[in-house]
């Protein structure tokens, strides 16, 4: 199995080149979305409370981050997986 090849189109950024599996949908837990993002502090305890705002703030999801995260639309999901590479340096 493989990824069917887009035809036209381009990618474009700044950034090292590296790569990140996003996956489609994660597993929230019912509380806020800045508290569900918030759990990647488990495992990097540098990260700070201003630091899940920027990331926030950077995928779009600034207003929402009080919202309980279970309730988000499709689309603030997708965009709420983004959060995830930011903190691992990756975007």
């Amino acid at each position: 199995m493989a990824l069917i090849k887009p035809d036209t189109g381009t990618v474009t950024y700044s950034f090292k080149t590296r790569i990140s599996l996003v996956l489609h949908h994660t597993p929230m837990i019912k509380a806020s979305a800045i508290t569900n993002i918030g759990i990647v502090r488990d495992a990097d305890s540098s990260i700070s409370n201003s630091d899940l705002v920027d990331v926030m703030e950077q995928v779009g999801l600034s207003k929402l981050s009080g919202s309980p995260a279970h309730k988000l639309s499709a689309g603030e999901r997708q965009n709420y997986v983004l959060e995830g590479p930011f903190f691992k340096g990756l975007i």
